[in-house]
C-alpha cells in the first residue's frame, strides 16, 4: 500500500501528463527506499537514490485514419479494405430439417476472397424476404420460423444500405411433433 501511495505521489509531481506519455521524453526517474521500507519514485536526485530506466513504451500503429464529421475515427479512403465477390452459406445446409428446435438457429457463411467482413459492411440474416438479424460476424442468429419451408439468404449491405454481396438462397424445413389427443 506504501508503495502504491509513494507511486502516486510520484506521477502526480510530474510537470505534465503530456511528459508521461512522450516516448521521447527523457526525464530520469529515481528509486529509493526510506527507513519505513517505503519505495519511493522521483524525478529529482536524493542521496542513495538508484536511476531507473523505465522500458520502452508499446506503441503500436493502428494505420491510417481520418476522423470523420462526428470526430470518430474511420478508416482512410486510401486503406486497402478487403472486397468480398461472394457469399456461401456453410450453416445450416440446404434442405436441412429441424425437428423441434428450441434455441435460435445460427446461420454461419464464408466470404471470398475476404477472411473477415471488411470495415464498413454488415451482415444481414433474411428469411423469407423478411430481415431477422443483423451484425459484423460470419454468425448470425435468427429466431426459429414457424413450420414449413423457409428460404435463408445472407446479405451484406454497406453503411448506406446498398447490398454489396448476398448468398444463394437456401431451403431450411421447420417440424414440430404434434401429439393427437383422443376422447
Amino acid at each position: 500500500m506504501k508503495n502504491t501511495i509513494a507511486f502516486i505521489a510520484l506521477i502526480l509531481a510530474l510537470p505534465s501528463a503530456s511528459r508521461v506519455a512522450s516516448a521521447s521524453d527523457s526525464t530520469p526517474i529515481y528509486k529509493s527506499v526510506d527507513a519505513d521500507g517505503t519505495t519511493i519514485f522521483t524525478d529529482q536526485p536524493v542521496p542513495e537514490a538508484t536511476l531507473v530506466t523505465p522500458p520502452p513504451l508499446n506503441i503500436v500503429d493502428s494505420g491510417p485514419a481520418t476522423p470523420d464529421s462526428a470526430g470518430q475515427a474511420v478508416a482512410s479512403p486510401d486503406s486497402a479494405v478487403p472486397t468480398v465477390n461472394s457469399v456461401t452459406i456453410l450453416s445450416p445446409a440446404h434442405d436441412q430439417t429441424f425437428l423441434d428446435p428450441q434455441e435460435p438457429l445460427w446461420v454461419e457463411f464464408d466470404l471470398s476472397p475476404a477472411e473477415v467482413l471488411p470495415v464498413g459492411l454488415s451482415a444481414q440474416a433474411w428469411v423469407d424476404g423478411t430481415l431477422l438479424s443483423t451484425g459484423n460476424a460470419r454468425r448470425l442468429p435468427i429466431d426459429i420460423p414457424e413450420r414449413g419451408t423457409h428460404s435463408v439468404q445472407i446479405r451484406l449491405v454497406d453503411s448506406a444500405g446498398q447490398v454489396q454481396a448476398e448468398s444463394p438462397a437456401i431451403d431450411i424445413h421447420v417440424r414440430h411433433h404434434t401429439t393427437a389427443q383422443t376422447n
